[in-house]
């Protein structure tokens, strides 16, 4: 008979407190039955442990772990499963008490890694789990999450993600010779949950949410010395959004539905690239840096045919084809935006460098022009303008954001003037 001993059962594992059990030696090998243990502060049920046969040392052990799960989470992280699975649980914020049961099967001889076999089940029972990264907390989630040598896997995880239906599955899959954990979501989210409303203008103009489905590509942790690796893609029908922007980003109607999608990659600790894709008409790539990777550095908006390509230089290109813009709404809310960030001492959300397009129908100045070439780029006084087409060709020197910062200058070889209705 056993009372509260420590049992070190192999190196690199966490030793647990043996409060109660049995231990049995035969010729062959050895058992331990514990009736109770204890981890820290979770409370361990009636545990085997076992080595069949010395000449063949190979230790099993059949537990279960209750209690607080951010304990669970040490236990893994301090133990050779977090090679497996430390990307993901260093991620996940868990609140209240889940179960682990846990069988492990090590081998006592040679490395570990060439024998270890695990199957644990860690059960949810309606749990808050926060992502901490992305700000996201997920309630009232449900299921089992499977644990093995091979990774994280998951079948159908229930929840309520912004009061809505949240399904999650987990699966692990290899990639390039590396393991990542495939994560599929399925949630109706808006697209811009993460902006603070009183500092972003654009979360005002974007209102509703939309059925996506997501999926995560998280490293397994194996590869720990490689930055980056971290994938995320999603589509939408943005069925359920409504959009106040001007044209040709306009969407008055909550049930118009256009095909959004994206796919982020993280390429280093301090490298962040997004591509998208609005219907048919619209393209980007976009590359954000820094320590919270929120510097915008460099990227393209294409309209139109193509596909947006980030550009050598720094800040947003915009170019392409449209059929229709709204210069004076564009003008009027990017200036607005602008003067907000000066006031409150901040940097350009998308620090706009150049815009290069043809515009079918372009109404500026109460003037309607056909197929206008628009060249603008971003100088230290303003925009250098260049127009043509049949009715005006010409350039401008445009002060931005106010006249305060120079003199409007414009030469023009052609201008036609079109009559007033009236």
């Amino acid at each position: 008979h056993i009372k509260d001993i420590k049992l070190h059962y192999q190196n690199g594992w966490p030793d647990i407190d043996v409060l109660s059990g049995n231990m049995l030696f035969t010729g062959l090998g050895m058992d331990i039955m514990v009736d109770s243990g204890r981890y820290r502060d979770l409370e361990i049920g009636p545990t085997k442990v076992a080595i069949k046969r010395y000449d063949k040392p190979v230790l099993t052990i059949e537990t279960d772990l209750n209690g607080s799960w951010m304990t669970q989470k040490q236990f893994i992280l301090e133990s050779p499963l977090k090679k497996k699975t430390g990307s993901f649980f260093r991620q996940l914020e868990v609140t209240g008490s889940t179960g682990l049961d846990l069988k492990l099967r090590i081998p006592l001889e040679g490395p570990v890694e060439n024998g270890l076999k695990v199957d644990a089940h860690e059960k949810y029972p309606g749990n808050s789990v926060k992502l901490a990264d992305w700000g996201l907390t997920a309630k009232n989630v449900s299921g089992k999450v499977r644990i093995s040598e091979q990774g994280v896997e998951a079948s159908s995880l229930k929840g309520r993600l912004f009061d809505k239906p949240l399904t999650v599955s987990i699966k692990p899959i290899k990639k390039n010779k590396k393991r990542f954990a495939r994560i599929d979501v399925n949630a109706t989210i808006n697209p811009l949950w993460s902006l603070n409303e009183e500092k972003v203008s654009l979360k005002k103009e974007i209102k509703g949410a939309s059925e996506w489905n997501l999926v995560f590509h998280v490293p397994d942790g194996s590869h720990s010395g490689e930055s980056g690796g971290l994938t995320v893609s999603g589509k939408t029908d943005m069925k359920g959004l409504q959009i106040g922007l001007p044209a040709p980003l306009f969407k008055p109607s909550s049930e118009e539905q256009r095909e959004l999608s994206f796919a982020l990659e993280m390429r280093g600790p301090q490298s962040l690239s997004i591509k998208g894709r609005l219907g048919r008409e619209i393209t980007t790539d976009l590359h954000f840096v820094g320590k919270d990777l929120q510097q915008f550095e460099r990227g393209e908006v294409r309209l139109g045919r193509g596909k947006a390509r980030l550009p050598g230089s720094p800040g947003l290109h915009v170019i392409g084809r449209t059929e229709l813009l709204d210069i004076d709404r564009w003008w009027s809310y990017i200036k607005d935006i602008e003067t907000s960030k000066k006031q409150n001492s901040e940097a350009d959300p998308l620090p706009l460098s150049r815009i290069d397009l043809t515009i079918g129908h372009l109404r500026l100045a109460d003037q309607n022009y056909r197929d206008l070439a628009v060249d603008l780029q971003r100088r230290n006084y303003g925009w250098q303008v260049n127009l043509d087409n049949p009715d005006i060709k010409g350039r401008a020197k445009v002060p931005y954001p106010d006249f305060s910062n120079g003199t409007l200058e414009i030469s023009l070889e052609r201008l036609r003037i079109q009559p007033s209705p009236d």
